[in-house]
C-alpha cells in the first residue's frame, strides 16, 4: 500500500554578489551560500507524476552542470532519495554541479562565473513498503558574470593564444606553465574599477587587458585546463584584504602562484616574486575550507618553491594524505586474510567480531599484508576491517578504517 502525503516547502537561498576584491582595495563578500526556509504554504500540492523522470541526487547534480555549461538562468531539476533533509540534497547538488572536472568551463571556473545564485524547492513525501522516499522538484535560479556569447570568445582566443605560444602535449608542464604566466602576466593590469562586474572575469583579463584578482585567477585557471593541468582557483585574504590565486601541479605536486601581484612586479621591471612557491605562501591566507586535511590530502602541497631542491610534499599534505588512505581486503583463504598494502613502512592493526560495531571483538598487528585470524567459530558470520599507522614527523598517523569485510566461517 501506498501512502501520499504532499507538501509544498520553499528555500530561498540568500542572492549574494561572489566576487573576490583584489590587491588595491577590498569590497567583495566571502561566498556564502545559507537558506532561509519559508514555512508551508496551505493546500499546495506537488503530484508525483510517475511519467516525469526523476533523478538520484548525482545525476541532478550532473543535470544542473551541462545546463548551467549553456547558461541556463532557470533550472528545474526532479529528484528522488531517501534524504529528508532538502537542504542537504541541494549541498550535494550543489557540489557536484561544480565538482572539478577536465573540462576548463566547469569546477571553479563555473563557481566563480557565478554572479548570483537563488533556489527554491517543492517535496512530497512517499510511503511505499514502511519506506519513506523524497520526491523534490528544485528551481535553481543562476545569473552569470558574462553571457554566454563571451564565454565562446573566451575559448576560441585562449586556444588561439595556446596555439601561438606553440604549447603542445608534448611540452613540460613547468614550460606550460611559466609561458602562461608570462603572458598574463605582461598582458593584464589591475582594473581601477574594482566595482565593475566584468572586471572580475576571464573576459576581460583577455580582451579589455584589465581585470581585479579574480579574472586573473580565473584567466590562469583557463590556460591551464585547457593544457591540461591540474590547478585550483584558491579564495583567502592578504593584508587583511580579500584575495585570490592559483594553485598548480607541476610534477608531483601543487605550488602557489599569484599573476595578480606579480603582474605589478614586472610591468615594473622587477622579477617574479610569488611564482610557483611552496606551502608556505607569503602574506596569503586561504578561506577555511580550502586548508583542510581533506583538501590538503586530495591536493598535495609542494614544501618549497619549484627548483630550490629536490621537490617535496609539505607536513601537512604528508599527514592528511596518509590519514585519506583507505584500504580493501583482498581475500580470506584458510583463516589468512590478505589486504592492500597502504605505504612504505606502515604498520597494520586488524580487528575482527561478530558484532557489525565491532564490540568485543580481537586485534591482530602486523607489518606485513597477511594475517593468520584465530578463534573464529564454526556456523558464525565475522565482520572484519583493517587500517594502517605510521610515524610521520614524530607523531604516530592513522589512516581511515577499510570497508568492512564479511566472513562466513
Amino acid at each position: 500500500m501506498v501512502n501520499r502525503i504532499y507538501k509544498k516547502v520553499i528555500i530561498a537561498v540568500l542572492a549574494i554578489s561572489l566576487s573576490l576584491s583584489g590587491i588595491v582595495s577590498a569590497g567583495a563578500a566571502e561566498k556564502k551560500e545559507q537558506f532561509a526556509v519559508i514555512p508551508a504554504q496551505e493546500n499546495v500540492k506537488l503530484l508525483v507524476n510517475n511519467k516525469k523522470q526523476y533523478l538520484t541526487i548525482n545525476q541532478a547534480g550532473d543535470v544542473a552542470r551541462k545546463k548551467a555549461l549553456l547558461h541556463n538562468s532557470n533550472i528545474q531539476l526532479y529528484i528522488k532519495t531517501t534524504e529528508s533533509s532538502a537542504n542537504v540534497v541541494f549541498e550535494k547538488i550543489r557540489k557536484r554541479m561544480i565538482r572539478e572536472t577536465s573540462d576548463s568551463n566547469s569546477g571553479d571556473y563555473m563557481y566563480w562565473n557565478f554572479k548570483s545564485s537563488s533556489a527554491k524547492y517543492y517535496y512530497n513525501t512517499v510511503v511505499n513498503d514502511g519506506k519513506k522516499y523524497y520526491y523534490y522538484d528544485f528551481r535553481l535560479n543562476i545569473k552569470y558574470r558574462i553571457t554566454l556569447k563571451q564565454q565562446n570568445q573566451v575559448d576560441k582566443r585562449v586556444k588561439s593564444i595556446i596555439k601561438k605560444l606553440k604549447l603542445k602535449k608534448k611540452t613540460s608542464d613547468y614550460k606550460k606553465v611559466k609561458k602562461v604566466y608570462d603572458y598574463i602576466c605582461k598582458s593584464v593590469t589591475y582594473a581601477k574599477n574594482t566595482s565593475k562586474g566584468i572586471n572580475y572575469t576571464a573576459y576581460a583579463a583577455l580582451f579589455n587587458k584589465e581585470a581585479v584578482c579574480q579574472g586573473y585567477a580565473l584567466l590562469a585557471y583557463k590556460f591551464f585546463k585547457e593544457l591540461g593541468l591540474e590547478t585550483r582557483l584558491i579564495p583567502g585574504y592578504s593584508s587583511n584584504q580579500l584575495h585570490g590565486w592559483n594553485i598548480v601541479k607541476v610534477g608531483k605536486y601543487y605550488y602557489n602562484i599569484d599573476s595578480t601581484w606579480d603582474a605589478t612586479y614586472l610591468q615594473n621591471n622587477y622579477k617574479y616574486h610569488y611564482f610557483l612557491k611552496g606551502d608556505k605562501f607569503k602574506n596569503h591566507k586561504r578561506f577555511k575550507q580550502y586548508k583542510t586535511d581533506t583538501f590538503y590530502g586530495k591536493y598535495l602541497m609542494a614544501a618549497n618553491a619549484y627548483g630550490s631542491g629536490k621537490a617535496k610534499m609539505c607536513k601537512k599534505s604528508q599527514v592528511c594524505e596518509y590519514a585519506m588512505k583507505q584500504g580493501k581486503v583482498l581475500s580470506f583463504t584458510d583463516n589468512t586474510l590478505k589486504f592492500e598494502k597502504l605505504a612504505k613502512k606502515s604498520k597494520y592493526t586488524v580487528e575482527y567480531s561478530v558484532n557489525k560495531k565491532f564490540k568485543s571483538g580481537q586485534t591482530v598487528t602486523t607489518t606485513g599484508n597477511t594475517v593468520q585470524l584465530n578463534n573464529l567459530e564454526n556456523d558464525k558470520v565475522y565482520y572484519v576491517r583493517y587500517r594502517g599507522t605510521k610515524k610521520i614527523k614524530g607523531k604516530l598517523r592513522k589512516t581511515n578504517w577499510s570497508d568492512t569485510f564479511v566472513i562466513e566461517n
